[in-house]
């Protein structure tokens, strides 16, 4: 496939994280009851399956494009040692951030969790494996990779703030990842989001959009998404126990 302009490529994005996400949270639907022997509480086979299936037909959508190559794509070491320079100041900033955060805000409301299960080993051990290890493989490949790279190919203008440059390829990724966020029914017409999920799903999404164009690989979005995702988990898990028990 080629360039078809911008409004073209826009409409061709939108349309593939569609069917993408639509089509691995069907099947997820279908194969997760087959994994309640390992996750009789439904806390995480459910997502694992759904970032897998989402990673592999990701991937399929970049073989449309053959011209591109995987390098372009971002699946490179390229500026590896910038890549993980980031990620380590990301990661104490993150810590720190979320920490103090997630502890005022357990504390103002006295919710004592805000995940739909039980914190049992099992369940704890599941979703945080996932937590550490998926949603970067599996979104950064969608939203940064494809998307970006697709968007970019008509959509090549720049936002500058001071120093920092922002792609609008990054900014349109970055709402359509934070549209990705949004459930809906259509019959009966039924929208469901967290307000702080979707600013957090933005704000993120620029900051990833921003490495994804300094370092020209995946691989610095990918490890910074999955430490705040973990990250998150563990602080409200370990905040929960010590605050409420």
């Amino acid at each position: 496939m080629k360039s078809f302009g911008k409004t073209g490529d826009l409409i061709t994005v939108l349309i593939v994280v569609e069917i993408i996400t639509r089509t691995s949270g069907f099947l997820s639907n279908v194969i997760a009851p087959y994994f309640l022997f390992l996750d009789p509480d439904r806390a995480f086979a459910w997502s694992w399956i759904h970032h897998i299936i989402q990673f592999i037909l990701a991937i399929g959508a970049m073989m449309l494009y053959p011209r591109i190559k995987p390098g372009d794509w971002g699946f490179s070491l390229v500026n590896s040692r910038l890549s993980l320079q980031i990620f380590l100041k990301f990661s104490i900033g993150w810590l720190i951030f979320y920490g103090i955060g997630t502890f005022i805000t357990l504390k103002m409301t006295g919710q004592h969790t805000v995940y739909p299960f039980h914190y049992t080993t099992r369940n704890v051990a599941g979703y945080s494996g996932f937590m550490f290890l998926m949603p970067g493989l599996s979104e950064e490949t969608l939203f940064r990779g494809f998307v970006m790279i697709v968007l970019g190919q008509s959509w090549k203008g720049i936002m500058q703030i001071g120093k920092l440059i922002i792609p609008v390829s990054g900014i349109i990724a970055s709402l359509i990842f934070t549209y990705a966020h949004i459930s809906y029914t259509l019959f009966p017409l039924r929208f469901y989001y967290n307000p702080g999920q979707l600013i957090a799903a933005f704000g993120l999404g620029i900051f990833y959009a921003i490495i994804f164009y300094r370092t020209k690989s995946l691989l610095g979005p990918m490890l910074c998404h999955n430490i705040s995702d973990g990250l998150g988990f563990i602080i409200v898990y370990l905040l929960s126990i010590f605050m409420f028990t």
